[in-house]
């Protein structure tokens, strides 16, 4: 039986899993649980930058550093190309916190936006 302390992971890392139905944060707890038993890192796309923030802060709170979970968000620029103005400095600190973090991430939660994943990223030894 498939639980929120135990939820069912995808086979290999061609397929996803789609959970529904989980009120208020126990789809966050559902994640880091998930997170523990999972051989790699995990990845969860929102829908927006919004839903980027609430299950950073939720992840945050569930995973503990002791199990070796690093939860690290790839948020979306929120300027656009023609914008004369810089991204706000958080914004580029937890981008390249994340960046920087990710080729060495064995355990953990990648979590982004919809809009940030259609951001080309330059190659790694770049």
């Amino acid at each position: 039986m498939n639980s929120i302390f135990k939820p069912p992971l995808p086979i290999d890392e061609s397929l996803s899993s789609y959970w529904t139905g989980a009120p208020g944060s126990a789809a966050s707890l559902a994640i880091a649980n998930a997170s523990k038993y999972s051989d790699g890192p995990l990845l969860l796309v929102c829908e927006n930058n919004e839903q980027v923030e609430q299950y950073k802060r939720e992840l945050r709170y569930f995973c503990s550093a002791e199990e070796g979970l690093q939860v690290f968000s790839l948020p979306d620029w929120e300027t656009l190309p023609y914008d004369n103005f810089s991204p706000h400095q958080d914004i580029i600190s937890d981008r390249l916190s994340a960046l920087y973090h990710l080729p060495k991430l064995k355990k953990g939660i990648l979590i982004l936006s919809i809009s940030s994943m259609m951001h080309k990223l330059p190659p790694q030894k770049y």
